[in-house]
């Protein structure tokens, strides 16, 4: 049986199609949550963590993260430690929010225990917020959970 040029046609319309759908039904189904629930006012604010990361640049070296069996040791040099108001640290999972871990802290003495019950494996970025006064400050060091 011989194939007239209009059957390729529509051959070739009926293939590109099915390939069509099959792009779209699987598009759909991905997962496409933003990084982080409020992206557009953060975006808004950016000046102002500009400014906090300026701010906190003196302070890199003041922090030291150091990881043992069951848990996170954060610890600040003595003379910051004595300052600090308010301490956020913010455990952001670059592969999933739903594992994202934020947990407020009152400094006693210069160091802060976090249990690694609350982590999964993998890589996170540890974001350390303090409040001094009225400046805000962060710092933020890569981490891997083993």
């Amino acid at each position: 049986m011989k194939l007239h040029w209009g059957n390729y046609i529509l051959i070739f319309i009926i293939l590109f199609l099915t390939l069509c759908t099959i792009f779209i039904v699987f598009s759909l189904r991905q997962d496409r949550d933003l990084v982080i629930d409020d992206y557009y006012e953060i975006g808004a604010d950016y000046s102002q963590k500009m400014e906090t990361r300026d701010r906190s640049a003196v302070f890199i070296d003041s922090v030291y993260v150091k990881e043992k069996k069951n848990y996170f040791l954060v610890k600040f040099s003595p003379g910051l430690s004595l300052d600090i108001d308010e301490l956020t640290l913010y455990f952001y999972r670059p592969s999933g929010k739903s594992e994202d871990f934020i947990s407020e802290y009152e400094i006693k003495g210069d160091s802060v225990v976090v249990n690694k019950k609350n982590l999964s494996t993998g890589r996170y970025i540890l974001k350390i917020s303090w409040l001094i006064g009225d400046d805000d400050f962060m710092v933020e060091q890569e981490i891997f959970v083993n």
